[in-house]
């Protein structure tokens, strides 16, 4: 899986949802894990897009995160499974 790469800034990141995710309101989450432990950032937003390919915008606060790994996390607000990618904050 590719590493997304985000600036230590205010970013508006738009997110392409794994194919046939469903469509509603998603909560995006930036942490030091896939426990959700140190959460660094948190939006949500609602997905919009057709057929299988969906895509929700959020604004992360990520002004007072330091260099690193991470993860980006996107979960439906129906749905306690979460998708995580992993996040390189410069």
């Amino acid at each position: 899986m590719q590493v997304v790469l985000l600036p230590a800034a205010l970013v508006k990141a738009k997110i392409i949802l794994p194919r046939y995710s469903e469509p509603g309101r998603y909560d995006v989450a930036v942490t030091r894990d896939k426990e959700g432990r140190d959460l660094l950032a948190h939006g949500n937003g609602v997905a919009i897009g057709t057929g299988d390919r969906k895509e929700v915008s959020v604004y992360l606060d990520l002004r007072r995160s330091q260099p690193g790994s991470y993860f980006l996390s996107t979960t439906h607000e129906q749905d306690q499974a979460s998708y995580y990618y992993p996040l390189q904050i410069r």
